[in-house]
């Protein structure tokens, strides 16, 4: 029997400040985020509360927090670790309740504050309602007004940052325990960048030495060559260098190029003119030919002929428009390859150039169907794989979610095993749609052989009904001129009372997260790696 969404979804018990678990584990997949896969002799509070520790001291180090000694009960500032769910070792104990109930709704593995000094200076150069702060790469990170009213559907998880104005930090979280160390770190040199200019940073000296010493000198890294020498002349002096990527940025900047991009019609003209050969060839001279033979003859069963010369129109299409395009290519007008068209890319777009002439990235939807693969041999490192792309799509202004069509939750997997799943959809914002199984109790039939696209269109079905209540509802709550917008929490409230009103109306649907699609829908298996 199908059973909503609602009664699985966990329920964070109230979170005394000086209360932290001890017993709970995580389970495999948070273990795997953590880092805490191996066990050990050692119990887990002191584990974790050992991990935190070292994370803050490292922080502390480097400036982005306060000693602890110097921490009050009223600072924002701290560094938490998940133990499991809804339960965190946190430095220091006790946290700020406001910052601990906001990772608690987030549902973050990892997360630490940072407060450098220069972030005085950026947030009071923001304007009023800025809601992003873009970066000189063309990434960027949400500025959201304060923590209280941090949600999770207006927080942009795979931004991995957050600047909050009144509580005047930075948030910084990870899936991975081991990245957190570097975000923090990459988020302040974008911060320095900012700040500094154009001009080069001391970190890349830094980050120079750091590679020269872990990777052989005849090794070629995405920095170059890792053997010191045009980069630097001397220790402690860093000779300005100019990247490929650089210089192809600017370029790109200065090149005019239209966000509604052209339509190139010179292989509209290729084809024009081998048809036109065509015609004439075989209609025209060919079937002159027969006619002039029949006349001839008195005898019209040379028709016959003509039977094949629209096959023959189709043959020598190829062969004609090749050599159309090679004359062209010899003599003729060849910018249609070195330019940017509507359905060819010959230089790599800029970003910043797009933002400049109104670009607005869409919403993008990642729709992947699966059945009883394994989830730490296939779905979770192909969900990391596209976790990866969507941070760097969010970073850079977009949007994207991931929806999946799983056939296998009622298609005979054990219990732990459907918790399992669902728990981490649930950790991971995965919205997803299950139907019942084959010639099951309910007697439902899963048309097709391999199932995929009737599973897709099943899924899409459910996510057009949600879709169409929550127009509806818009289009009353405006008519009625209740208001002349929807907030994004109101839009959030509304979507779940619509999901579970639609799945009221079909039992046999199972559903939970965000099933909503964006304007495009990039389709991937379960085994894809992006």
């Amino acid at each position: 029997m199908a059973f909503p969404p609602s009664s699985y979804t966990t329920r964070q018990e109230p979170i005394r400040r000086d209360t932290v678990c001890t017993t709970a584990s995580a389970r495999s997949s948070e273990s795997q985020a953590t880092g805490s896969g191996h066990h050990t002799h050692y119990n887990d509070e002191f584990r974790y509360r050992t991990m935190v520790t070292y994370l803050h001291n490292r922080l502390a180090a480097n400036g982005w927090l306060p000693p602890e000694s110097l921490m009050t009960g009223h600072d924002y500032s701290g560094v938490l670790l998940k133990q499991s769910r809804g339960n965190y070792i946190t430095v220091p104990h006790p946290l700020h309740p406001g910052l601990l109930g906001l990772v608690v709704r987030l549902n973050l593995n990892v997360a630490t504050t940072m407060r450098p000094r220069m972030l005085d200076g950026i947030l009071d150069s923001l304007i009023p309602g800025q809601t992003d702060l873009k970066f000189h790469d063309g990434s960027q990170i949400q500025i959201l007004e304060s923590m209280a009213f941090a949600q999770p559907a207006t927080v942009r998880k795979f931004q991995y940052a957050c600047i909050f104005r009144q509580e005047r930090i930075i948030l910084v979280w990870h899936n991975d325990l081991g990245n957190i160390l570097p975000q923090a770190t990459i988020i302040e040199e974008k911060l320095l960048s900012l700040v500094w200019g154009e001009g080069k940073l001391p970190t890349n000296l830094t980050n120079a030495r750091r590679a020269s010493s872990l990777i052989p000198s005849d090794v070629s890294t995405v920095m170059g060559t890792a053997t010191p020498g045009k980069g630097m002349s001397s220790p402690g002096h860093l000779t300005p260098i100019v990247t490929s990527e650089e210089v192809m940025e600017e370029a790109v900047m200065e090149r005019p190029e239209s966000v509604a991009r052209p339509v190139v019609r010179s292989s509209a003209f290729f084809v024009g003119m081998a048809v036109c050969v065509s015609l004439c060839l075989l209609v025209g001279i060919y079937f002159g030919k027969l006619i002039t033979e029949c006349i001839l003859d008195n005898n019209w069963k040379w028709m016959a002929l003509a039977v094949p010369i629209p096959a023959l129109i189709c043959v020598s299409l190829f062969f004609f428009q090749i050599i159309f395009t090679d004359i062209f290519q010899m003599i003729g007008p060849i910018g249609g390859v070195s330019t940017n068209s509507r359905f060819f890319s010959a230089h790599k777009p800029c970003l910043r150039r797009a933002y400049a002439d109104g670009f607005t990235p869409p919403k993008v939807t990642i729709q992947m169907p699966v059945y009883k693969e394994g989830m730490d041999t296939v779905i979770i490192p192909t969900i990391r794989s596209l976790q990866a792309a969507i941070s760097h799509y969010e970073s850079h202004g977009g949007s994207a979610n991931i929806f999946i069509n799983d056939d296998g939750l009622r298609a005979g997997l054990d219990e732990e095993q459907i918790q399992r799943r669902r728990e981490f959809y649930a950790d991971n914002r995965i919205g997803w749609v299950a139907r019942p199984k084959h010639n099951g109790e309910e007697g439902y039939v899963r048309k097709g052989k391999f199932k995929k696209a009737s599973n897709m269109n099943f899924a899409l079905n459910i996510s057009q009904k949600v879709e169409a209540y929550m127009q509806e509802r818009a289009d009353v709550r405006f008519a009625g001129k209740e208001t002349e917008m929807i907030t994004e929490e109101e839009e959030e409230a509304m979507y779940h009372e619509v999901l579970q009103q639609v799945l009221k109306e079909n039992p046999l649907a199972w559903a939970d997260g965000d099933i909503r699609l964006g304007e495009i829908i990039l389709l991937v298996d379960s085994d894809t790696r992006v």
